[in-house]
């Protein structure tokens, strides 16, 4: 059974992979050497969109992180909260500045650091796939890295493709993980209330029919 959050999660990863491959495909897909940032400059609507989903995905991911059992320890919880919160101030700092500034490159940075770290949290609540996860979230470090270093050799080509990549595949990482993960200890909790309910109604005829017999 999926729950709310979980759809909700599953809504929004879609959103962000089909927002971004849409956008891709209309600027030349594999043959493009226009980058996220430039798009972002040049489409408002892009930049509201995304925002929006950045926004509703850290939301999410927090739900995920601090209501799923067993609960983090304060010291995790603290870093995982650092990392949300890094995560939306990056990206703020990237959508308001413009591309080739030092503000934007740095906020990229941090938002794609923080973005993998709270992946990482979401990730240790994984139920199965783990392994897969794992090599999506390290194949997208990756690409972020190679973008990083063939930005600074201005291969521009390759450094747009990478960065469009390093987008999708966390997008797509969500949504896997949204399919897969219900929230830890929600589902337990329904199941009990149900068998808990299931367990009271057989008593409700014989606490009738008894007094119906007294009467």
């Amino acid at each position: 059974m999926h729950h709310a959050a979980q759809i909700m999660g599953l809504c929004v990863s879609i959103a962000h992979v089909g927002l971004l491959a849409g956008m891709y495909l209309s600027v030349g897909g594999a043959f493009t050497d226009t980058f996220v940032s430039a798009i972002l400059d040049s489409s408002i609507p892009f930049k509201v969109l995304f925002t929006a989903v950045v926004v509703f995905e850290v939301s999410i991911a927090a739900a995920y992180i601090f209501l799923s059992r067993p609960h983090l320890s304060l010291p995790w919880a603290c870093i995982a909260g650092l990392c949300l919160f890094a995560t939306l101030g990056s990206w703020i700092t990237v959508a308001s500045s413009h591309s080739g500034t030092q503000w934007h490159f740095n906020g990229a940075a941090v938002f794609v650091v923080a973005s993998g770290a709270y992946t990482a949290f979401l990730i240790a609540r994984a139920r199965r796939y783990m392994l897969l996860y794992i090599s999506l979230l390290a194949t997208d470090i990756s690409c972020a890295g190679a973008f990083t270093a063939l930005l600074l050799n201005e291969y521009w080509h390759a450094s747009a493709v990478l960065e469009w990549l390093t987008f999708l595949l966390q997008g797509i990482t969500l949504v896997i993980y949204y399919y897969e993960t219900p929230i830890a200890g929600v589902e337990a909790h329904a199941e009990n209330d149900d068998a808990a309910a299931e367990a009271a109604r057989p008593l409700l005829p014989v606490v009738a029919a008894h007094h119906g017999g007294r009467h």
